[in-house]
């Protein structure tokens, strides 16, 4: 199973209008959890596969891009962000 987005994962602009309100509120909760504040100056985010859709679903919003061609540049962009999942032969890996 790829965890990386692709093209199919990525709604086009019309349909993403229709979800966005309830995708983002839902997005912004789960952010929230995977953000980590070490000292007063720095933040981390955990990024995933989700936080990343957002990401590129809102980037082809503003950026009104309605072509495959530019959707898969930006999941070129955007899926080397995505942590792999590693597994391994032995449970004491």
């Amino acid at each position: 199973m790829s965890r990386k987005l692709l093209l199919k994962d990525i709604q086009d602009l019309r349909a993403y209008e229709g979800e966005r309100d309830a995708f983002r509120a839902h997005m912004i909760a789960v952010k929230e959890r995977r953000r980590v504040a070490i000292g007063t100056l720095v933040t981390v985010m955990f990024e995933n596969r989700d936080t990343m859709r957002l990401q590129i679903q809102e980037m082809l919003r503003a950026e009104k891009v309605m072509s495959d061609e530019g959707v898969l540049e930006e999941l070129d962009a955007y899926n080397p962000m995505i942590p792999e999942v590693v597994r391994c032969a032995s449970r004491y890996l």
